[in-house]
């Protein structure tokens, strides 16, 4: 916006308003093209009427947070542009939005018609927000928390999940384990957690256990373990699956016990495992290591315990319409 106040104590009004037409049509509504548009004289290209106040404005620009065909004054014009440039596009939108409307919002002061463009902005920036954590978390299934099935013989039941879903293990830094035989859903369960910590605005990380510990035994090769520590340390929540299903070397349990000692009693874990948590100490070799290890992870923790056939089967059995 400085930017073409600039430009105004440059050239005559008549000139810049064409310029700023030129532009609209193009859609290429920013300084640097309304600049180059007067350095070079080419505002009469322009093929609407540029004259007096108003401006025309192309009913399909590409661009997000611009205004549909309709006449705007110079004043509008140059607030829509300062908005682009501050990158705050949803207010664009809302403003259009109002000014479609004007049965809806013309009772309303300014005030509350600012409010409500701030609240679009903000709102937008939250989704954007929610949908970036939502790709870095790289889990591994598009689960739901509202398509959570409660069958009573799976073991999981409404009350528990209500206080999981409210974020209170976030809060106070508890892990949850999630053990069951194989179809059960426990990965589809644990992710439908994932998904609702991001859009509580927690950050998530999703590992295969046997990727995860050859990740780190890669970073010892090339000197970034600590700083890989470091980033898992500050995930918020970290999803840790098939726990058990391949036997963990000392060095391996060494490596894991780093995470969760750095992790502890500062950030939450969710860790899948077939194997009833009973049998988790049988897993590492290091009788010690395995003492530290899980009671890091046993003791402050929720458990869900779940039962019954495999899912895969029943998918199966209603897709095909056999019973094997």
């Amino acid at each position: 916006m400085l930017g073409l106040l600039n430009l105004q104590r440059r050239y005559e009004t008549t000139r810049l308003e064409k310029a700023c037409a030129l532009a609209l049509e193009k859609g290429c509504i920013n300084r640097s093209f309304i600049a180059n548009v007067l350095k070079h004289g080419r505002e009469s290209e322009v093929t609407q009427d540029g004259a007096g106040v108003s401006m025309l404005v192309h009913e399909n620009l590409p661009r997000s947070g611009q205004l549909s065909l309709r006449r705007i004054n110079m004043d509008t014009l140059l607030m829509v542009m300062a908005l682009r440039e501050l990158k705050l596009s949803a207010m664009v939108q809302a403003l259009e939005t109002q000014r479609e409307l004007p049965g809806s919002y013309g009772e309303l002061g300014f005030e509350e018609r600012l409010s409500l463009m701030v609240e679009s902005e903000n709102l937008h920036r939250k989704n954007n927000h929610i949908c970036r954590m939502r790709r870095q978390s790289q889990m591994r299934l598009q689960a739901k928390p509202e398509d959570i099935r409660y069958i009573p013989s799976r073991g999981v039941t409404p009350e528990q999940m209500r206080d999981l879903l409210g974020g209170q293990y976030l809060k106070y830094q508890k892990s949850i384990l999630i053990t069951g035989p194989t179809g059960t859903g426990k990965t589809w369960l644990s992710c439908a957690l994932g998904e609702q910590a991001c859009r509580q605005q927690y950050s998530v990380s999703y590992w295969r256990v046997g990727r995860l510990l050859a990740h780190l035994h890669q970073c010892q090769v090339d000197g970034t373990y600590l700083k890989q520590l470091k980033q898992l340390e500050k995930i918020e929540l970290l999803i840790l699956d098939d726990v058990g299903l391949e036997s963990i070397s000392p060095m391996q349990a060494t490596m894991l016990l780093e995470v969760m000692e750095d992790r502890y009693d500062k950030s939450s874990s969710i860790l899948i495992s077939q194997l009833p948590v009973k049998k988790w100490y049988g897993l590492i070799e290091n009788p010690t290591t395995a003492d530290a290890l899980l009671d890091r992870l046993v003791h402050p923790s929720y458990r869900l315990e779940l039962k019954g056939e495999s899912l895969r089967k029943e998918q199966g059995v209603a897709s095909t319409g056999k019973i094997d």
